[in-house]
């Protein structure tokens, strides 16, 4: 989770890319220690090509943290980018 919690999102793409999908299943599943999946600690920092990049190897939208919230819970609570709300209403859709 750490290698792929950077700023660096190519560096975050070229891991992706590389691991078998159980493997990156694995890594989009991981929880810090609010419960948060990278894509909540994404939405967190207003990051929306990282929130768009999860999305597109499967991070899961319907993981919830310890207080509860969805991922889209969060993009409209703190309400920084409508362009995570919408990325996360568009993979909903899929």
């Amino acid at each position: 989770m750490y290698l792929l919690d950077t700023n660096n999102l190519e560096e975050a793409r070229l891991l992706l890319k590389r691991e078998t999908i159980l493997k990156r299943n694995n890594l989009l599943d991981k929880f810090d220690n609010d419960n948060n999946t990278l894509l909540h600690r994404y939405i967190l920092r207003n990051q929306a090509d990282a929130v768009h990049l999860l999305l597109e190897y499967g991070a899961s939208i319907y993981s919830i943290n310890k207080y509860g919230w969805l991922p889209i819970h969060l993009a409209a609570y703190c309400g920084h980018d409508q362009l995570i709300l919408k990325y996360l209403i568009e993979f909903e859709k899929r």
